[in-house]
């Protein structure tokens, strides 16, 4: 098989239970480009159809993936190994198998420094945002926006998270809080 990411780890996963479980580690290997999986004595068979309903468009990963019988056969031609094992069940495979993807997927990555002008401006802090938040919520409460009752609480919430992801400036806040008070105060309310 044409290795089309040079020196791409594989992921060699050692008597796997399920079917469910090995499709789910393909797709956390796919959403890193990452294709290169081996198997060693699945418990329930191999091909297993139950991987591939669960690998949810990584199926080719599946098709191409080595069986092995024993652990030295399947890393035989490695030159370096790690591992993980299971004495930390909090993790599932899926999600064993997603972090060091991750991890390899940082450590590889071609990182591309990203320059931000900020025109003399500071970064709000999060004490800042958090009034913003409150002063959004409560004029939108007033003015009826959390409405049908039982999704106010998600509509907040959604609220908050948005005022989270944002990558404010002090200015930003201060004017969107004169946005907020002359919208209030156009519409007779404030």
């Amino acid at each position: 098989m044409s290795d089309p990411m040079p020196g791409q780890p594989a992921f060699v996963l050692v008597r796997p239970q399920m079917g469910e479980n090995i499709g789910a580690a393909a797709r956390a290997m796919w959403n890193f480009g990452l294709d290169r999986m081996r198997l060693v004595a699945p418990r329930d068979g191999w091909p297993n159809p139950a991987a591939d309903a669960m690998a949810s468009g990584a199926g080719r990963l599946l098709d191409e993936a080595g069986l092995f019988a024993d652990l030295g056969g399947a890393v035989a031609d490695c030159t370096y190994v790690m591992a993980t094992t299971a004495e930390f069940p909090s993790l599932n495979l899926a999600q064993c198998v997603l972090l060091c993807a991750y991890d390899w997927r940082r450590a590889t990555a071609e990182v591309v420094a990203a320059r931000v002008d900020m025109a003399g401006a500071d970064w709000a802090e999060m004490a800042e945002i958090e009034r913003l938040a409150d002063h959004y919520e409560e004029r939108l409460d007033a003015a009826g926006f959390f409405f049908p009752e039982d999704k106010a609480a998600r509509m907040k919430t959604n609220l908050r998270n948005l005022w989270s992801r944002l990558p404010l400036t002090r200015a930003d806040v201060r004017m969107l809080h004169g946005v907020m008070r002359q919208m209030v105060r156009r519409s007779g309310r404030g």
